[in-house]
């Protein structure tokens, strides 16, 4: 997968339009949605993985190739995975306020913005091994 096919898979995640979607309802919008409807199998835990790895290919490309950092983190990236973010935090906020359950999405949201600043680092080779690490060091796992 291209930079510019993970940017694109990344913007749909984010409930962004686009051209030709692939993800079929199983973007990481869609599943924040199931989960403030209370539905049990929301796809959030494979979205999240899903976006972790696109993170992933982003960093490959980005140790490989340093001088296309500006282009691999692109408005576009930078708005996706900022919309995630915040898309996890106010259906955190909306379920607390309703006294639901929110700790899946919030940590959902935590996974992708540690990513996101392991990407933005530069220097961490393996996203995934870090996000594991970070939730152990912060009791978080």
């Amino acid at each position: 997968m291209l930079a510019k096919d993970v940017s694109i898979r990344l913007r749909e995640h984010s409930g962004m339009s686009v051209a030709v979607p692939q993800l079929g309802g199983s973007a990481f919008a869609d599943a924040v949605e199931a989960t403030k409807k209370g539905e049990v199998q929301t796809g959030l835990e494979q979205a999240v993985i899903d976006v972790i790895e696109c993170l992933q290919r982003l960093n490959a490309y980005n140790q490989r190739t340093p001088e296309a950092r500006s282009e691999i983190l692109n408005v576009d990236v930078v708005y996706a995975i900022s919309g995630m973010t915040l898309l996890a935090i106010e259906g955190s906020i909306l379920l607390c306020k309703t006294g639901r359950a929110f700790g899946r999405l919030l940590n959902a949201g935590w996974k992708i913005g540690c990513a996101w600043d392991a990407l933005l680092a530069g220097d961490i080779e393996d996203i995934r091994t870090h996000i594991d690490y970070e939730a152990a060091a912060r009791n978080l796992d």
